[in-house]
């Protein structure tokens, strides 16, 4: 069961259900087949990917009445670590395009939202203010795509990959099995960086997945198995 943008969708082994949260009430169902999966976005929106589990899909975006406002049968799927676009005229990214929150409308298409060399994934991994990170495992790039035009706002080459983990409204926050750094959405620039190995030497200190959060701008905690590290401005 998940909570989200003032309404509840609730899994029933092969369908969805949307219901209301002050009442209960159903207000919406779907059915999922085969591999289908699903994912919410910022306005109340759920993503739908299809899938008969031999490879082929489409996807469906359902706004919180469960209409499908828009689909396609692309195959790049993006899957995001951090929603959190400005408001809601930003547009939500939908395979190779950006579409209207409201009326499932395509604003723009880029081919920088797939991998490249005609590649099937999906390169989005973060969405915040007006800027959406795109990290592309093909040619090692990370791009930052002005949400409201489509526009490369910056492009640089990196070979390290790590998930993004936070957003204090200022730097985005990724974290691998090294360490934690933060990139301007805005330029692409390094903000700061904190190698694992610099706060503990022992391996097994930060092993396994670990979970940031930012409960203000600049704080950071970061929680792994085995350490709890906080971080605060300099």
């Amino acid at each position: 069961m998940l909570v989200f943008d003032g309404q509840g969708v609730f899994g029933l082994g092969v369908g969805l259900a949307g219901f209301d949260l002050d009442t209960g009430a159903e207000t919406w169902t779907t059915e999922l087949t085969g591999c289908s999966r699903m994912s919410v976005l910022r306005g109340g929106l759920v993503q739908l990917v299809h899938s008969d589990c031999a490879g082929y899909r489409d996807t469906d975006l359902l706004d919180r009445t469960g209409r499908a406002i828009a689909g396609t049968d692309h195959a790049g799927v993006q899957s995001l670590s951090i929603d959190r676009p400005a408001d809601d005229t930003v547009p939500v990214l939908l395979a190779d395009g950006a579409r209207d929150r409201r009326t499932g409308e395509l604003v723009w298409s880029t081919p920088d939202l797939v991998t490249a060399g005609g590649g099937k994934d999906g390169t989005a991994v973060a969405v915040v203010g007006d800027t959406a990170l795109l990290r592309d495992h093909i040619v090692h790039t990370m791009t930052g795509l002005d949400m409201r035009t489509g526009q490369r706002k910056w492009q640089v080459l990196t070979e390290r990959g790590g998930t993004a983990a936070g957003w204090d409204g200022h730097v985005v926050v990724f974290a691998d099995s090294q360490g934690l750094w933060a990139i301007d959405p805005g330029t692409g620039a390094t903000a700061w960086e904190i190698p694992f190995a610099a706060v503990d030497t022992k391996a097994e200190s930060f092993s396994g997945e670990g979970q940031l959060t930012a409960p203000s701008k600049g704080h950071y905690f970061y929680a792994s198995a085995h350490t709890l590290l906080a971080l605060r401005p300099l």
